[in-house]
């Protein structure tokens, strides 16, 4: 009979790459024990220790949600006894409000940015303009995506693992344009054709540059948008978040067309910078 750790290992070959991170204490905890000796009880104790541990964090809920994943799969493929999980209550993490800032304090930054290290400016600003992770700020500064119109482009995956569809103002263009044609400092030696390989690279740019980390900027935009009265479906489409897309690539044939819908929204935050 397999163990816990290697059904999580199976698992974590049908599902996304954050499951691994996320189950690796219930693995550290029962990865000896066969599945099919694992009870409700050892799973309330899991939950306490975590609980203890984190409190009412997002972390916790998303490992005791990883170990209830790898027991209704097991049951599900036969691996062991179906187990009733309903004894065993979630974690709610409290919600907290995430930090943005103005439009003035945007442009503020970037102004900063500018005076300090111009290639830290053109990325902040197409990642405001685009309201991208770090991380798709840089794949699409590598030219990591396929153009599908005028406006829009597609990455093959981003943080959700379906593909992220940008809308692209004409000043997002133009940041895009800057940020190519940025080029790395030789004593880095980086291993793309842009300055920072790496999030925690650019992240430290925009630190040494403005004295902020680069990720509220995405916060400030979907914020932005909503002042602005885009609906919150169209902020989930902007943001690439999960349920977004998973709306679109189920009830949506023409995927450019959509999000082209979106661009006067785009140009909104555009407006937000304009000196």
């Amino acid at each position: 009979m397999p163990t816990v750790a290697e059904v999580a290992e199976t698992l974590e070959t049908l599902t996304s790459r954050d499951f691994r991170y996320r189950s690796r204490l219930f693995v550290e905890q029962f990865g000896s024990r066969p599945i099919e000796d694992l009870t409700v009880l050892d799973l309330i104790g899991y939950r306490e220790k975590i609980n203890k541990r984190y409190g009412q964090a997002w972390t916790g809920r998303d490992y005791l949600n990883a170990a209830k994943k790898i027991l209704r799969w097991s049951a599900s493929v036969g691996l062991r006894p179906p187990i009733d999980l309903s004894a065993v209550k979630d974690i709610k993490p409290k919600q907290r409000p995430k930090d943005t800032w103005s439009p003035e304090q945007v442009r503020k930054l970037l102004s900063i940015a500018k005076t300090s290290d111009h290639r830290v400016e053109a990325f902040m600003r197409l990642q405001y303009l685009a309201a991208l992770r770090p991380s798709e700020t840089l794949r699409l500064a590598a030219g990591e995506y396929e153009r599908l119109s005028e406006s829009v482009v597609c990455m093959e995956q981003s943080k959700t693992d379906l593909p992220r569809y940008v809308v692209l103002s004409d000043a997002a263009m133009i940041a895009l344009l800057e940020a190519k044609q940025a080029k790395p400092k030789r004593k880095g030696r980086s291993k793309t054709s842009v300055p920072w390989a790496h999030c925690s690279a650019y992240g430290k740019a925009c630190y040494m540059a403005t004295g902020h980390r680069p990720h509220r900027l995405r916060h400030s935009a979907a914020t932005s948008l909503l002042r602005h009265g885009v609906s919150r479906q169209d902020v989930d489409l902007l943001l690439g978040h999960a349920v977004g897309n998973r709306i679109s690539l189920t009830y949506m044939q023409v995927q450019a067309a959509e999000y082209e819908r979106l661009l006067p929204a785009a140009e909104r935050l555009a407006g937000d910078i304009r000196q």
